[in-house]
């Protein structure tokens, strides 16, 4: 039994080292070969003049192959998991940045060329059609159907028409960008490119926030995505190419959540929306149009983990008030993210998300008083966040209405709210039993 395996084990050594020759002969008949190419065209003045026009024609071909093999590595849109797929690979150094450098400064229009899906019909769904693609070279930056090939590293319509993530493409835009930008091939107003907008109106920067619409049950792809996508921007903020204002002027918070949440529900991109955050946490208290923040999207949309992380890095930026406020916060139809939550995952699992948070960033404790006080006169603000702070500390309403209090000389705004929490204070309702309040039966009470 033993010599038996022994022998395989052998013959799989033998296989293995004839293949391994017979691709260093190869290799080695490759190299005579563009060695004696070049040596014919240093001298091609030599040749008889029927041979000099046969060269002239083959060199023309020759180059046009090249720059369309290197159109074709920038622009495949397969699936990268695919094993039909010949696009930009980063996985163990297939391609290197030393090699695609090489080929895109020897053709550096190829970085301008659009891929354009109503240019497709019968007679070119050959992915070699060289002389096709070759005719096919439109240099406008404009936004029209298509994409450049940095725009597709970061997110593509693949050939089955499903939108996906490129994690094996994704890490070359750094690279690309810098050479963009050295060749001056955009203006500068375009980053390089990342600012182009595709055909849905997003730039480069703004499709760096998606997350992936395959192997939604696959958590480990999720998370590499999440990794390399990150390590993009972490480079491109070294390069100056991202910038602390672009986290706002183009909603790349609201973007990483949403995208993140209509994608996979059940993975949510911690790493990038740390980084964005740590970097500009303003738009966690930032509501748009209809209301909605950060917070408000992930609860509705995501798992509890999401909603923790929300919460939590609203207190960890804004420990004294606005912080505790953000789960409380009305959208423009009166929804809270604590009722969302609560309605997806259950009142007591977010009971005690919030208690756990709060224990743990119980060295910068909230301004209970004022958060009490802001809740009650802010219309923006639920109910719910009242009766939360007083039941954690019962004794503020007590001190508030002290005559000691009422008598120093504290703001109109602070004795009004003073007031105020009185009367809600009075009304003898309970977060316990309003998760899921109807805002509009519960008004406050002015003074």
């Amino acid at each position: 039994m033993d010599a038996n395996i022994d022998n395989e084990e052998n013959d799989d050594q033998q296989q293995q080292a004839d293949e391994k020759e017979k691709e260093q002969q190869a290799a080695a008949a490759a190299t005579r070969r563009c060695t004696r190419l070049i040596s014919a065209l240093e001298r091609k003045e030599k040749f008889p003049v029927e041979t000099r026009r046969e060269i002239d024609e083959q060199v023309d071909e020759f180059l046009d192959k090249i720059e369309s093999t290197i159109h074709w590595i920038l622009w495949d849109t397969k699936n990268p998991d695919s094993d039909l797929y010949d696009g930009l690979d980063s996985t163990d150094d297939y391609h290197t940045e030393e090699e695609i450098e090489t080929a895109v400064r020897f053709y550096p229009d190829v970085l301008l060329k659009k891929e354009n899906r109503n240019e497709h019909d019968d007679e070119h769904d050959d992915e070699h059609d060289d002389e096709y693609f070759l005719n096919h070279r439109p240099i406008d930056v404009d936004r029209t159907i298509g994409k450049h090939p940095i725009q597709i590293c970061a997110f593509i319509l693949r050939e089955d028409d499903t939108w996906g993530c490129n994690s094996k493409a994704v890490p070359f835009i750094p690279l690309l960008v810098r050479i963009a930008i050295e060749l001056g091939l955009y203006e500068e107003q375009n980053r390089g490119g990342l600012l182009i907008e595709d055909e849905d109106g997003a730039n480069v920067l703004q499709n760096l926030m998606r997350s992936d619409t395959i192997e939604r049950n696959n958590q480990e792809h999720h998370a590499l995505v999440d990794e390399k996508y990150l390590q993009v921007l972490i480079q491109l903020r070294k390069m100056g190419l991202l910038k602390k204002e672009d986290i706002q002027r183009y909603d790349l918070l609201n973007m990483l959540c949403t995208r993140n949440t209509l994608c996979n529900q059940d993975y949510f991109s911690e790493k990038r929306f740390r980084f964005l955050v740590q970097w500009d946490p303003t738009p966690l208290i930032k509501a748009d149009v209809t209301g909605h923040l950060p917070i408000h999207i992930v609860a509705f949309y995501s798992l509890i983990r999401s909603f923790q992380i929300a919460f939590e890095s609203g207190i960890r930026y804004y420990p004294k008030k606005k912080g505790i406020h953000l789960i409380f916060r009305k959208t423009n139809r009166s929804f809270t993210p604590f009722q969302m939550a609560c309605e997806k995952s259950g009142h007591e699992q977010v009971m005690k998300v919030i208690e756990d948070t709060l224990v743990r960033y119980s060295y910068t404790p909230i301004n209970i008083s004022e958060a009490l006080v802001m809740a009650a006169i802010d219309e923006d603000i639920h109910l719910d966040c009242v009766y939360f702070l007083l039941r954690r500390e019962p004794d503020v309403l007590v001190e508030l209405l002290s005559p000691s209090s009422l008598s120093i000389s504290i703001s109109p705004t602070l004795k009004a709210g003073a007031v105020a929490v009185t009367a809600v204070g009075t009304n003898g309702n309970d977060i316990n039993n309003n998760s899921n309040g109807d805002s509009k039966k519960r008004k406050r009470k002015r003074g």
